[in-house]
C-alpha cells in the first residue's frame, strides 16, 4: 500500500507540473554548461491566423544551481528554425526583468553578446545580467515560415553567455544541440479523478487503521 500512494503521489506532481523535461541537456551530459541545466519546451500551439507564417511560444528553463558563485548570466538564445524559416521573435513574459530580446545568434568573448546577425537564432540580452545559482525562465514568441520547425531529436539549439563577479566573460560560451519538448498542461478531469483516486486511497487507509 505505501509503494501504491507513493507511486499515486509521483503522479500527481507529474500531472500538475505541467512540464515533461525529458530531455534536458546538462549539467553532467555537456562540456559548456557551465554546470547548469537547460531545457526547452513548447505547447505547439500556433497564434497566427496565416496560413504560410506559424507563431508559437517557447520556454527555456536554465537551472543554474551548478554554476559558481558570483557568475552572472548575460545572454541566452534558442534556435528552433532555419535562418530562412526565421521571420521575427519576441520576449515575454515569464522572463528575467531586465533582458530585451535581440534577433539572431549569441557571441562569447570580451566583446561577446547577442549578435544581431539573423542566424535562426534568437536572443534574450542584459547589460546587468541575472545573478546564478536559481532557475531562469526565458519565453520566446517565435514567427516562422510554416514547416521549418525543428522538431527532430536534438534539432534545435541553445546557447548561454556566463561572465565572473569582475564582469569578464567566462568561457566557454554554452552551445549545444536540445530537442524541444511539449509542455503538457493537463485536463481538469483528468486532475479530478486523479485527486478522487487519491482521496479514496486515503479513505480506505484510514478505515483500515480503525478496525
Amino acid at each position: 500500500m505505501k509503494q501504491l500512494i507513493l507511486l499515486a503521489a509521483v503522479g500527481i506532481l507529474v500531472v500538475v507540473g505541467g512540464v515533461a523535461y525529458a530531455d534536458t541537456i546538462g549539467p553532467t551530459n555537456c562540456d559548456t554548461c557551465h554546470g547548469a541545466s537547460y531545457t526547452l519546451t513548447s505547447d505547439f500551439v500556433d497564434l497566427n491566423l496565416s496560413p504560410t507564417l506559424t507563431t508559437q511560444n517557447f520556454t527555456l528553463t536554465i537551472n543554474t544551481a551548478g554554476v559558481g558563485a558570483g557568475f552572472k548570466l548575460t545572454d541566452a538564445a534558442i534556435k528552433i528554425t532555419s535562418a530562412a524559416g526565421f521571420q521575427s521573435g519576441a520576449l515575454i513574459a515569464p522572463s528575467p526583468a531586465g533582458f530585451v530580446e535581440v534577433a539572431g545568434g549569441l557571441n562569447g568573448g570580451p566583446g561577446g553578446g547577442c549578435t544581431g546577425v539573423i542566424d535562426g537564432f534568437d536572443c534574450a540580452h542584459s547589460a546587468a545580467g541575472v545573478t546564478t545559482g536559481g532557475t531562469l525562465v526565458f519565453t520566446f514568441q517565435e514567427t516562422f515560415t510554416t514547416g521549418t520547425l525543428l522538431t527532430g531529436t536534438n534539432a534545435a539549439s541553445v546557447k548561454a553567455r556566463y561572465v565572473d563577479a569582475t564582469g569578464a566573460f567566462s568561457g566557454p560560451l554554452t552551445s549545444e544541440n536540445i530537442t524541444i519538448q511539449r509542455k503538457v498542461v493537463p485536463e481538469p478531469a483528468s486532475l479530478f479523478l486523479l485527486g478522487s483516486g487519491l482521496l479514496g486511497l486515503g479513505a480506505w487507509r484510514w478505515k483500515k487503521s480503525q478496525s
